[in-house]
């Protein structure tokens, strides 16, 4: 089990993910993890996409329905949140993958 988190960086996560409500943007909790990133906090996606999941399930993402979409070829199928009525299939992903010559380890090093 991972240690809890900052609460300002939950307040984040938070804060990022309703702005992509409002604005009734389609996206994963990866798109809201890589934002909170840019911000400059320095978490894992494994250790934040949790709180993106919960807010959908307690009720905090309103007008919204989520579904499993295969978003990257070979890899697992990931949960799109999208306004109801709207199809997940349109999603993009909104992140751009890393270098070539750069690891995911390599963004945590300083």
């Amino acid at each position: 089990m991972s240690k809890p988190l900052d609460p300002l960086l939950v307040g984040t996560i938070q804060q990022v993910t309703l702005d992509k409500v409002a604005k009734n943007e389609l996206f994963t909790a990866f798109d809201v993890s890589r934002t909170v990133q840019n911000m400059g906090h320095r978490e894992r996606h494994n250790n934040m996409k949790e709180h993106v999941h919960e807010l959908f399930t307690t009720g905090q993402m309103t007008g919204y329905d989520r579904t499993l979409v295969a978003v990257e070829q070979g890899k697992p199928e990931a949960w799109v949140y999208h306004p109801q009525g709207v199809d997940a299939r349109t999603y993009t992903p909104t992140y751009q993958p890393l270098p070539n010559n750069m690891t995911p380890g390599a963004f945590y090093q300083g």
